[in-house]
């Protein structure tokens, strides 16, 4: 579980801390519980939606895996798409094209990168000059 990413090297490394757990989430009671049990044992919590990772690791964690979590549902007539935290951005440009030739989302162009992630660190991409970050254009979330 720990090397299966193949985006994230890091752990492979003998130095590198090692999580306590590893909760692949596949329900938001999962989720739930995992939190309230993080925060029960004083320890600290890192969510993965995709294995990139920009910030440093503690050493007492536990990580809460997002990676079922993948739905992606386009509403034409109302032009929003619902996208869960494990769904890849390569995905939802690929269903986003799927239904529409002039749609689109201001995104990065990595497609294994998972949404949670990017859209919870702003959302930098190609588009942002014109468009704004992918965090600016998100009109609802459920955390």
């Amino acid at each position: 579980m720990l090397t299966s990413r193949i985006d994230n090297r890091r752990y492979s490394t003998s130095k590198t801390p090692k999580p306590l757990a590893i909760i692949q989430a596949t329900s938001i009671s999962n989720v739930r519980a995992t939190i309230l049990c993080v925060r029960r044992h004083d320890m600290r919590i890192r969510i993965r939606c995709g294995g990139h990772d920009f910030e440093s690791i503690a050493s007492v964690f536990v990580i809460l895996d997002m990676l079922n979590f993948r739905k992606i549902k386009i509403d034409m007539s109302e032009e929003v798409a619902w996208v869960e935290a494990g769904a890849s951005l390569g995905e939802l440009h690929y269903k986003i094209a799927k239904v529409s030739k002039v749609h689109g989302f201001s995104a990065s162009v990595c497609p294994e990168v998972c949404t949670g992630g990017h859209f919870s660190s702003g959302g930098y991409g190609n588009m942002i000059r014109k468009y704004g970050l992918s965090s600016d254009n998100i009109l609802d979330a459920k955390i």
